[in-house]
This record gives C-alpha cells, structure tokens and sequence, in this order.
C-alpha cells in the first residue's frame, strides 16, 4: 500500500511539473504575443509621428513663405511711396530727424 501511495504522489507530480512547463510555455507565449503588439503599437506610433512632424514642417514653410512674400510686399510698397516724394518733401522729413536727434542750442 505505501508503494501505492509512493506511486501516486509520484504520478501526481509529474503531471503538476507537465502542467507548469506547458503554463510556462503558454505564459512565454503570451509574453511573446504581447511584446509583438507592443513593437507594432512603438512602430504604428512612431510613423504617426514622422507624418505628423512632415505636415507640421510643411505648413511651417508655407507659413514662412507667405509671411516672406507679405515682408516684400510690403517692403515693395514702401520703396515706391518713397520713391515717390519730391524733394522738398524729403529736406522736410530729413530735417525733422536731424532735429530730433541734435541737442538743442544753448
């Protein structure tokens, strides 16, 4: 009978250490499984991003491009108007800022 016993509980632990080695197989498994998704999630996230940063870098340089374009308009505009002063306009305003720039006489 102790024989019996003896081979019971051997029996009965072989099949816990079978069924530990096939949880840790599907626990190493699980863990593979879940580390891919991780590195597709990483992979996913990471494209998002690089377009992301593509289209924010691109309307960057519109924007520079238009602010560009509205400087030299304007600055395009502001050499005509000055072009366009006669002379004694011109005495007029030098004058003022000369003025305003030399001490007053004693």
């Amino acid at each position: 009978m102790e024989k019996d016993t003896l081979s019971e509980v051997i029996e009965e632990e072989k099949r816990i250490r079978g069924r530990l080695e096939e949880e840790r197989r599907k626990a190493g498994e699980r863990i593979r499984e879940v580390k891919e998704q991780a590195e597709r999630e990483v992979e996913d996230a990471e494209r998002r991003l690089e377009e992301s940063l593509g289209r924010n870098v691109s309307d960057a340089e519109a924007g520079a491009r238009e602010r560009a374009e509205s400087v030299r308009r304007e600055s395009v505009e502001r050499d005509r108007r000055l072009w366009a002063l006669d002379d004694e306009t011109l005495k007029g305003i030098v004058a003022r800022h000369i003025a305003s720039i030399l001490p007053e006489a004693p």
